[in-house]
């Protein structure tokens, strides 16, 4: 996750770059590949890649910014911005994170002691169902 957060960060500042050097076309492809890498994530049932697809969206539409402040675009630039960001429109849906966390949880209720459960969610799990001697709970 963390080589896709330097990668759309390499993507806005490309963005902000080409604005500079008035490449407008170079500005909208970058544009368009940051919010495409950030979509890469989208069928993740985990919260931490929603989390950190919406973050990618943020850096991705903050270059944006910078670049619209940095150079003037024509219309039809505009619009196939616009068009861009009207597509990701909606796809920040949490529900399928939720559903994946909820999954994750209730497995770690079932199985306390399965391996796959040693993450974030899987130690708070067994932590709900130790009794109190620290033992998991049937």
């Amino acid at each position: 996750m963390g080589d896709l957060r330097s990668c759309t960060r390499l993507l806005a500042s490309s963005t902000v770059s080409h604005a500079h050097q008035g490449d407008l076309n170079a500005v909208t492809a970058s544009f368009r590949d940051g919010l495409r890498l950030a979509d890469s994530l989208r069928t993740e049932p985990a919260l931490i890649s929603y989390l950190v697809r919406v973050s990618c969206h943020a850096a991705t539409l903050s270059g944006l910014e910078r670049a619209l402040s940095l150079t003037a675009f024509t219309d039809r630039q505009l619009a196939e911005l616009s068009d861009a960001i009207a597509a990701t429109d909606g796809s920040l849906d949490l529900v399928q994170a939720i559903v994946g966390e909820r999954c994750a949880a209730i497995d770690c209720l079932r199985n306390p002691s399965l391996p796959s459960g040693s993450g974030e969610i899987g130690v708070l799990m067994r932590l709900l169902v130790m009794n109190p001697s620290g033992q998991p709970g049937d």
